[in-house]
C-alpha cells in the first residue's frame, strides 16, 4: 500500500513539472501565430489534438476502454454533464492563454497563473474538504490583499489574470471529480468541442487544411498545436487524479515564472510596480503555504526524539 502510495506520488510529481514546464513557455509558440486570430488558433488546436489523440489511443490499444467509458457515461448522465462542463470550462481557458501572448499580455497571463494556487486551494477546500493549517490559512489571506491590491492598481480590471486564474482552478477541482483514464479524459474533453470548431472554421472560410494550401509553415505550426496541448495536459490529467488538490495548485510555479519571465525579459512588456506590489504577497502566499509542511514535519519529529518513551519499540 505504501508502495503504491509513493509511486502515485511520483508520477503525480512528474507529470504536474512536465505541464507547467510545457505551459510555461507556451507564449513563444502562439507569438509565432500573432497573424491569426486567437478563435481561429484555438479552432485548429482543437481539430488537431483530436487527431493526434485518436492515434495515440489507437497506438496504445486503448480503443476499447475509449468505448467502455463512453458507454458508461451515457448511462450515468450527471458525468456526462460534468464531462460537457469541464469541456467548456477548458475552452474558454485555451482562449484566454492563446488570446493573452497573442495581444501582448504575457506578463499579466503570467500573473493570472499566479493566481492559479490560490484559487485551486481554495476549490480544495470547499468541494474536498482539504484541511488547512494556521499558517496555510495566513498565506491565503496574504494572496488575496495581492489580488485586493491588482484590483486597485492595475488601471483597468485584470480579466486575464482573474480568468485564467479562476477557470484553470475549476477546471483541476472538477476533473478530480469525474476522475477518468487522463487519454480518454482528454479525448472526450476535445471531441465535445471539436463539431463548434469545424463549424467555426467553415463560417469564417477558413477550412482546416486550406491554410496548408497556402502558407505550409503556418499550417505546419497549427498542426503542431495538437502535440502542444494534448501532451502536457494528459500529463496534467495524471497530475489531477495522484496528487492533493493543495499540493497540485503550488507545484505549478514553475509555469507563471517562465511565463512572467518570457513577457519582462523576452518580449519587454511593462512590469511596474502595480505589477510587481501584488505579485510579493502572492509569492509570501506561496513560500508560507510551501514552508509550512516542511516546518510541521521537523517539530515532530523534533518531539518525537525528545520523547524516547513514546516510540514503539
Amino acid at each position: 500500500m505504501e508502495r503504491s502510495r509513493n509511486r502515485n506520488l511520483i508520477i503525480g510529481i512528474l507529470g504536474a513539472v512536465t505541464a507547467y514546464l510545457v505551459w510555461g513557455l507556451q507564449p513563444i509558440y502562439w507569438k509565432a501565430l500573432a497573424q491569426l486570430d486567437a478563435w481561429v488558433v484555438l479552432a485548429h488546436r482543437y481539430c488537431w489534438t483530436a487527431v493526434f489523440l485518436i492515434v495515440f489511443i489507437g497506438l496504445t490499444g486503448q480503443f476499447a476502454l475509449l468505448c467502455e467509458t463512453t458507454r458508461k457515461l451515457f448511462q450515468k448522465k450527471s458525468k456526462l454533464l460534468l464531462l460537457i462542463l469541464i469541456s467548456f470550462i477548458a475552452l474558454l481557458n485555451w482562449w484566454m492563454t492563446v488570446f493573452a501572448p497573442i495581444n501582448g499580455y504575457v506578463v499579466e497571463l503570467g500573473i493570472g497563473q499566479f493566481l492559479t494556487p490560490v484559487m485551486s486551494v481554495f476549490l480544495g477546500v470547499v468541494f474536498f474538504r482539504e484541511y488547512l493549517s494556521f499558517m496555510q490559512k495566513i498565506s491565503m489571506l496574504l494572496a488575496l490583499v495581492g489580488i485586493f491590491i491588482m484590483l486597485i492598481h492595475f488601471g483597468q480590471f485584470p480579466w486575464i489574470a482573474l480568468g485564467i486564474s479562476s477557470t484553470w482552478a475549476a477546471y483541476g477541482a472538477l476533473k478530480k471529480k469525474i476522475s477518468l483514464d487522463p487519454t480518454i479524459a482528454i479525448f472526450l474533453e476535445t471531441i465535445v468541442v471539436v463539431p463548434f470548431a469545424i463549424v467555426f472554421l467553415h463560417a469564417t472560410a477558413d477550412s482546416i487544411f486550406k491554410v496548408l494550401e497556402t502558407d505550409l509553415v503556418l499550417g505546419l505550426f497549427l498542426i503542431g498545436t495538437g502535440i502542444l496541448t494534448s501532451a502536457p495536459l494528459i500529463a496534467y490529467t495524471y497530475a489531477t487524479n495522484c496528487l492533493p488538490l493543495s499540493l497540485l495548485g503550488f507545484c505549478q510555479f514553475i509555469s507563471p515564472m517562465l511565463t512572467l519571465c518570457l513577457g519582462i525579459f523576452v518580449y519587454k512588456e511593462p512590469f511596474r510596480i502595480n505589477e510587481l506590489l501584488p505579485l510579493l504577497f502572492i509569492w509570501s502566499s506561496i513560500v508560507i503555504f510551501i514552508l509550512d509542511p516542511i516546518r510541521g514535519k521537523l517539530i515532530a519529529k523534533k518531539k518525537y526524539i525528545s520523547n524516547p518513551s513514546k516510540r514503539a519499540f
